[in-house]
């Protein structure tokens, strides 16, 4: 932890910033992907469609069809280019194709008769559509490995950049492609040479050497095992089935995109998501998904879900040896009679069977509970609030209290998470009513009533804690807090040195120290002031040596007491660091909060105003808000 925090410390103070932006050149292009019989040129319809963009100078990798496309241009003039094209298929028809080739801004350049399937072939049209000059906010190249990290695990290289949030957070959860290799080697009997591993590339923004599918924000190159996802506060791609969907490529060749991903998402929860779908009229009709162009169109979250679904009751009721004979034989344009001569029914029918079934189905509470802890482990938290529902219910009929309070415990964490308080209010609430001895849930419910600025309520809760647990120091601080922002200095000091006689956590050290400097501030008193910041820093340092886990907490305490300090150079870098990390609201609004104060002291009030602005805009603690329009109206 130790080592980690002080390379972060020493990258935030170089100024490294991994968005950092330049201008840049990109050529826009439209593919389209026609799928035919091979000598029969009329019998070719459009399956596929693309939009993409290649950076000048960048050889950019796309998977389509059955192939995997490297394509590198230069500019010639604004009408002209030189294009550079390696195009390779999967197995079993391996077909390499390189050309080079002058070509015209508007024209179109074919590659006819790509080996398909039987007789069948594809037709690949590329046309450039225009330049683009652009700001390249993701400048790093792959080969720069000075800021890549790779930590090979038993089946996967995996590469990142160091210090990026995949180093931090994704490092954690790396467990789960492993666990997901088991089981797909348990169900598709995949498995690489034990050489060979999969490269998987963790970045923190759309990298020029990989064209990104925009629904999935991953791109995949079976060629060279390697798979492109992205981990970043806006984006994040990590917990889609990459990997087996490149082993289906691999092992079993091209399949329709519906087709392929589905059997992608056979280790997921497919049918809870579909159930859920369809008992709100959501789901759309199969026949208009079969085709890779109309399946890519639409909304992804459905058809991902409908695709997973359906797929998996294929395999689950008629066995993995039909499903592998049906994604041998269908292409986009031979779908139907490749369902058909398979399963000797047709998509309609299958689909009222499969639609049944759903309505039957019911999921096991384990499942949905390993399910909602990975989207809360990868930080997915909204989508992590339905399942915990729903375990919920079935513990409410039959678990025991303990069951009950962990995934209400959960389900309440979530809540906080997006900043919704008073969600995680009513949980933490019914907890307390359950256990009526656990002082920590009164604790918590207080903390809550004070983001949203109840303050005599607040104070309840904290003195219920204190009476279930006379040694329980951080309500005490809370207590104290809440008197300081009252005027009350020497009540708040009183309630602070109540708190330094129990037993303090680290965190309440810092807090009963830095409101102590407080106190002393108010009342004029520099030099003791000065004493319990110094004290505070110090404690504050344990704190963050303490944390078993990445948090910004720490970081936003340390900042805070530099800024108190007078330090503000010093106070932006835990301060910024603790935005990096950090995506809760109540704790961004005062991360927000402080850095706007950071500029404002250094006179940079525009970074100061949008600090301020971006407490307002956030789900943070009322008092935060507060101060914020107060800072405002200061730096105006």
């Amino acid at each position: 932890m130790k080592i980690k925090t002080m390379i972060l410390f020493v990258l935030l103070i170089s100024g490294l910033n991994l968005s950092s932006s330049f201008a840049a050149a990109y050529l826009q292009a439209n593919l389209k992907l026609k799928e035919g019989i091979k000598g029969d040129s009329t019998s070719f319809v459009t399956v596929d469609e693309r939009k993409i963009e290649v950076k000048e100078g960048v050889k950019s990798t796309l998977f389509m069809g059955n192939f995997t496309l490297n394509l590198g241009f230069q500019k010639i003039d604004t009408t002209s280019l030189s294009l550079s094209l390696t195009l390779l298929t999967l197995a079993p028809d391996l077909e390499r194709i390189f050309k080079e080739t002058l070509i015209g801004i508007g024209h179109t350049y074919s590659i006819k008769e790509i080996k398909l399937k039987d007789k069948r072939v594809f037709k690949l049209e590329l046309t450039p559509s225009g330049y683009l000059e652009k700001e390249d906010s993701c400048n790093y190249l792959l080969t720069d490995s000075l800021w890549l990290y790779n930590n090979k695990v038993v089946h996967f290289a995996i590469t990142y950049m160091e210090n990026s949030l995949a180093d931090y957070f994704f490092n954690m959860n790396r467990n789960y492609l492993e666990l997901d290799y088991k089981k797909i080697k348990h169900y598709f009997s995949f498995s690489y040479p034990q050489t060979l591993k999969i490269d998987y590339f963790i970045c923190p923004c759309e990298i020029p050497e990989a064209i990104w599918d925009p629904r999935l924000n991953l791109s995949l190159d079976p060629s060279k095992h390697k798979i492109y996802v992205l981990f970043d506060k806006d984006k994040e791609s990590v917990d889609f089935p990459g990997p087996l969907l490149l082993l289906l490529y691999e092992y079993w060749g091209y399949a329709p995109a519906f087709v392929a991903e589905g059997a992608s998402g056979y280790l997921g929860m497919g049918y809870y998501y579909a159930k859920k779908l369809k008992d709100k009229g959501e789901l759309i009709p199969l026949s208009r998904l079969k085709i890779s162009k109309d399946y890519r169109q639409a909304p992804v979250d459905i058809a991902l879900i409908e695709a997973s679904s359906f797929i998996s009751y294929l395999i689950d009721a008629y066995n993995m040896d039909n499903f592998r004979k049906f994604y041998n034989l269908a292409t986009d344009l031979t779908f139907d009679q490749a369902f058909k001569e398979v399963y000797s029914k047709t998509l309609v029918q299958m689909e009222k069977e499969w639609l049944s079934f759903l309505d039957r189905y019911k999921p096991i509470e384990d499942d949905l509970k390993s399910l909602a802890d990975r989207k809360v482990n990868y930080r997915y938290y909204s989508e992590a609030i339905d399942p915990y529902k729903d375990v919920l219910a079935v513990y409410a009929g039959y678990s025991e209290k303990n069951n009950i309070l962990r995934i209400m415990n959960k389900l309440a964490g979530a809540y906080f998470s997006l900043g919704d308080y008073k969600g995680a209010q009513t949980y933490y609430g019914q907890m307390s009513l359950i256990d009526t001895l656990n002082p920590g849930d009164h604790f918590i419910m207080g903390n809550l009533y004070l983001l949203q600025g109840q303050k005599d309520s607040a104070q309840t809760e904290y003195l219920k804690a204190i009476k279930l647990d006379s040694n329980y120091a951080s309500p005490w601080t809370k207590l104290g807090e809440i008197l300081l922002g009252e005027g009350q200095l020497d009540k708040a000091k009183e309630d602070f040195e109540k708190a330094k006689k129990l037993n303090p956590s680290a965190l309440d050290w810092v807090e009963i120290y830095s409101g102590l400097a407080k106190v002393y501030s108010e009342k004029k008193d520099t030099i003791k002031a000065q004493q319990n910041l110094y004290s505070a820093l110090q404690y504050s340092n344990y704190y963050l040596s303490s944390e078993k886990t990445i948090s910004a907490n720490p970081y936003l305490k340390i900042g805070e007491i530099y800024l108190s300090l007078g330090a503000i150079d010093s106070a932006l870098v835990p301060l910024k660091l603790a935005e990096f990390i950090e995506d809760r609201p109540a704790y961004l609004g005062e991360i927000y909060l402080k850095l706007g104060e950071a500029y404002q002291q250094k006179g940079e009030k525009d970074k100061a105003k949008a600090y301020f602005q971006q407490v307002l805009l956030l789900p943070s603690g009322l008092s935060e808000k507060n101060l914020a329009q107060e800072r405002l109206k200061s730096v105006e």
